[in-house]
């Protein structure tokens, strides 16, 4: 799963904080789900933001939780700035889940 647009696409109005959510599984132990968001300079590359957001903490195997994170966009993010956000099973040996990505504009 994974989402990517200019910042200025996503929103009519530069966001100054984002909530980015989503359910995630983890079938086992093994598993390991982090959901990442990135926001890159599409000029040179530079990451202005890398948040990761783990599904393993607390989890309980074999049923799907809601995890989310408040994210405060640097001064830096223009409406040219990428934004990605993807799922990584971060080293698991067994596949994990991630489903219903949400993205909402707080400030």
């Amino acid at each position: 799963m994974s989402y990517s647009n200019m910042l200025g696409k996503f929103s009519k109005v530069r966001p100054n904080k984002i909530r980015v959510a989503a359910w995630g599984l983890l079938p086992t132990k093994n598993s390991n789900p982090v959901l990442v968001t990135e926001l890159v300079n599409p000029t040179n590359g530079t990451k202005l933001i890398w948040e990761g957001i783990t599904f393993g903490k607390d989890q309980k195997y074999g049923r799907w939780i809601r995890r989310y994170a408040d994210i405060t966009l640097p001064p830096e993010a223009t409406y040219d700035t990428q934004i990605f956000v993807y799922a990584w099973n971060n080293g698991g040996i067994e596949p994990a889940y991630v489903d219903d990505l949400e993205i909402t504009v707080l400030e």
